[in-house]
């Protein structure tokens, strides 16, 4: 609070989960309300999160988390905004990982090698991106998805 410099960032950071129809937080800002910077800092964060695994152990391929993000245009998203990243990424300059196998535990096999740390939740690393499995390792990951009722998806990398 005490440093000017940073008063414009801390602004942009409050307010990136404000939502383009005024359904955010924390003080439900709408459409261009909300500050340019924290319109762009949502789409690109919530990108993130969908192509890592940060929310609900789901994690989208970068084809998924397109489409997720071109479905709520004009409601969690910027319009204008979103055109303009989807039409960035669509380009070579940001890495979209399509190589990547999307499997349910069930559908693991000993050698395969995650493609994204596996992550809870809570954002707590279960096993860093590059491990590879082995029959033990899948058994207590399908016992975590039986204990926990948590679906759970898991990234690895396609041959």
């Amino acid at each position: 609070m005490s440093l000017a410099s940073l008063r414009e960032a801390a602004r942009l950071i409050r307010h990136h989960h404000e939502l383009y129809d005024g359904g955010g937080f924390p003080d439900g800002l709408r459409g261009e309300a909300i500050p340019l910077g924290a319109r762009i800092l949502c789409v690109v964060n919530e990108y993130d999160m969908l192509i890592h695994g940060k929310s609900f152990l789901e994690v989208y391929t970068g084809a998924q988390a397109r489409q997720y993000l071109s479905d709520h245009r004009g409601s969690r998203y910027d319009p204008v905004i979103l055109d303009k990243f989807l039409e960035f990424i669509a380009g070579e300059a940001w890495p979209i990982a399509e190589k990547e196998l999307v499997c349910e535990p069930g559908q693991l096999r000993s050698g395969m090698r995650l493609a994204r740390d596996l992550v809870t939740k809570s954002g707590i690393v279960l096993l860093p991106r590059g491990h590879v499995l082995d029959q033990p390792v899948i058994d207590r990951i399908a016992e975590l998805s039986r204990d926990t009722g948590a679906h759970i998806r898991i990234c690895v990398l396609s041959d």
